[in-house]
């Protein structure tokens, strides 16, 4: 059984909310046991069968190639491989796209995912179907990106996919002025780095998030335990507020990549503006740069210090 369509017109100014993945349905219409067989040969392609559905073709079809140790397999060869998986994917997406759009837009966000076990962790699909979705659907992708920071990827991989979409445009500065599509992307991107931005500076200052996370969990016979917590253990939903994303990092990386992809798109440049507008005394630039200088010395960088002890506390590699 097919998982259900929803009633959503299919154009090119399709705005769908936050996705939740279906995968666990698109398993369940294939837990007869037989999975593996498919009932057609897909038209799209005649190197990928197909199961006579184009999501579940996106969903059971485009997974990232796998790395082969065999000797005869050179890494031309596993290139061509990928090649076709994501000229597969392209072709696909339409197709799927027309058939069901909001579980398309979910198999899209499912290629990044890292953090369910169905997740695809296929980096290069994702971000293959993100530039479709972006000439196709702009204000989809626009209305979607928490979600992708949140849920499927990251606040890096804002940073990924403004850069990415630069390298067809080597002038960045020209694309942000002449390309609308681009410059309101760009400029919701940069609203979710400030509000992420903004709750973590409000935790830090409620809670002097100067300690390690793993301070705040302890065995009960600290002498200095906080009034509301005895034992010295919080609860669930007062330790979750203690934890930070990974935006200040973004900001104050020291890494060439990733320093080299935040430049090219103005990270800094555009944070800098919406959290110091200059004021009506002072409208110079130096004023906002100088302010800027002072909130990633002193808030941002103890910040990404936290983020970076608190990833060590729950086994995420920072």
């Amino acid at each position: 059984m097919a998982p259900p369509t929803p009633t959503i017109p299919t154009s090119k100014t399709l705005v769908v909310g936050p996705p939740t993945l279906l995968t666990r349905r698109l398993m369940a219409s294939n837990s007869n046991g037989d999975m593996a067989k498919k009932i057609s040969i897909s038209p799209i392609c005649s190197s990928f069968s197909s199961y006579g559905d184009p999501c579940h073709d996106l969903f059971f079809q485009v997974t990232r190639p796998e790395t082969c140790s065999d000797e005869e397999t050179t890494q031309q060869q596993q290139q061509q491989q990928n090649q076709a998986s994501l000229n597969y994917l392209k072709t696909l997406l339409p197709v799927a796209w027309s058939h069901n759009p909001l579980t398309t837009l979910k198999l899209i966000f499912n290629l990044h995912a890292i953090r369910s076990s169905s997740g695809k962790c296929y980096p290069e699909g994702f971000y293959t179907a993100v530039f479709w979705l972006h000439q196709k659907h702009p204000k989809t992708l626009l209305c979607n990106l928490p979600s992708i920071a949140d849920s499927f990827g990251g606040l890096y991989v804002l940073i990924e996919i403004l850069y990415r979409l630069l390298e067809q445009d080597q002038d960045a500065a020209e694309r942000l002025h002449c390309d609308p599509d681009y410059q309101l992307l760009h400029d919701r991107a940069m609203d979710v780095f400030v509000e992420r931005l903004k709750s973590d500076i409000d935790k830090m200052k409620q809670h002097k998030l100067d300690l390690k996370p793993s301070d705040y969990i302890t065995d009960g016979d600290d002498d200095d335990d906080d009034e509301d917590d005895k034992d010295g253990t919080l609860d669930a939903a007062a330790y979750a507020d203690l934890f930070v994303s990974e935006a200040a990092g973004c900001c104050v990386t020291k890494q060439p990549q990733d320093s080299h992809a935040a430049r090219t798109i103005f990270l800094c440049e555009s944070i800098a503006r919406r959290l110091c507008p200059p004021k009506s005394d002072q409208p110079n630039q130096s004023y906002q740069s100088e302010e800027w200088e002072r909130i990633r010395n002193e808030v941002l960088a103890p910040l990404n210090r936290y983020w970076k002890r608190q990833g060590m506390f729950i086994g995420r590699q920072c």
